[in-house]
């Protein structure tokens, strides 16, 4: 993956007290301290998909009870799809699962029940040309 944005995103991965998922990028790897959990200073995940990354979102989206991590891709450097790489008994998997039919320049994402169907829906901010 490349990125175009500084990024540090957190959150539980799996229902473990201890093991957190973290992504860093453009090199910028810092050792912090967050309510006395340590942070890592290199990626605990990396993606083999070459996109240039803008936002992201941890939700379980195949309902399984493992969170998967889905990314809005493309800005003003690259036209990208949307992506979902999905948790397979807590390893997210390497190459995305699910992408976009359609490339954009595609930024922030909410992912949540909206319709209330018991499904989760997407929405990805696009940067409209």
């Amino acid at each position: 993956m490349r990125y175009s944005k500084h990024l540090i995103l957190w959150g539980k991965v799996n229902f473990s007290l201890i093991q957190y998922f973290t992504i860093s990028v453009i090199a910028c790897f810092v050792s912090l301290s967050f309510a006395n959990i340590p942070l890592v200073s290199t990626p605990s995940w990396t993606s083999i998909d070459n996109d240039y990354s803008t936002g992201g979102a941890l939700y379980d989206v195949t309902m399984d009870g493992w969170i998967d991590y889905c990314t809005g891709n493309g800005n003003d450097m690259a036209s990208n799809t949307n992506a979902i790489y999905v948790n397979q008994n807590g390893s997210l998997e390497t190459i995305a699962s699910w992408c976009s039919d359609e490339s954009g320049y595609f930024s922030h994402i909410y992912i949540g029940d909206v319709d209330n169907d018991g499904f989760p829906d997407m929405a990805v901010a696009y940067l409209g040309f």
